[in-house]
């Protein structure tokens, strides 16, 4: 296959992945998928992540502690990762602690508005880092930077809060020195 139809073809690879082509073109990239061993791995990446996000939004973008996110060997581990976990677990120790101090009633209603704020906080630093770590897995295929940014993307929108927010602005710049 020539590089101008892998380039067509992995333009169409996200509709492919949801379902929303046509059968014709779903056609297409199935055979072209089923021929090009780089177009089959940007594929199964693509599901990958697709998979991973599917998660998240049908838990509601809570609880989702349980889910693993699958990772190659071989890439690297970002040390926000670990950071992010530490963040977490002193927010959950301090929401713990707020539980067994004595409150007025007044300040128990603040405390429990703080708690669920402090839940939310966390729910979506998780979430966003999930995205991110997605993302993540997608930048090993050249041709899906595109999606990449899209993600990176959503991630500032939705969350921008969070830590994930800050490493996906300083990756979109780093994506468009490249360019």
């Amino acid at each position: 296959m020539t590089r101008k139809t892998c380039n067509e073809i992995t333009e169409l690879l996200v509709d492919y992945a949801d379902e929303e082509l046509s059968s014709v073109e779903a056609n297409i990239v199935q055979e072209h998928v089923s021929e090009c061993k780089q177009c089959r791995n940007t594929l199964d990446a693509l599901r990958r992540s697709i998979g991973i996000a599917n998660v998240i939004w049908e838990d509601g973008l809570s609880e989702i502690s349980s889910f693993e996110i699958p990772v190659d060997r071989k890439v690297k581990k970002n040390s926000w990762i670990k950071y992010a976990a530490i963040a977490a677990s002193v927010l959950i120790a301090i929401s713990s602690l707020m539980m067994w101090i004595p409150n007025t009633q007044p300040q128990a209603k603040e405390a429990a508005v703080a708690m669920s704020e402090i839940e939310q906080r966390i729910t979506d630093a998780g979430n966003a880092a999930q995205l991110f770590a997605s993302a993540e897995l997608l930048t090993e295929y050249s041709r899906c930077q595109s999606i990449v940014r899209k993600q990176y993307n959503y991630i500032i929108e939705r969350y921008p809060e969070t830590m994930s927010a800050g490493y996906a602005k300083l990756k979109i710049n780093i994506l468009e020195r490249k360019m």
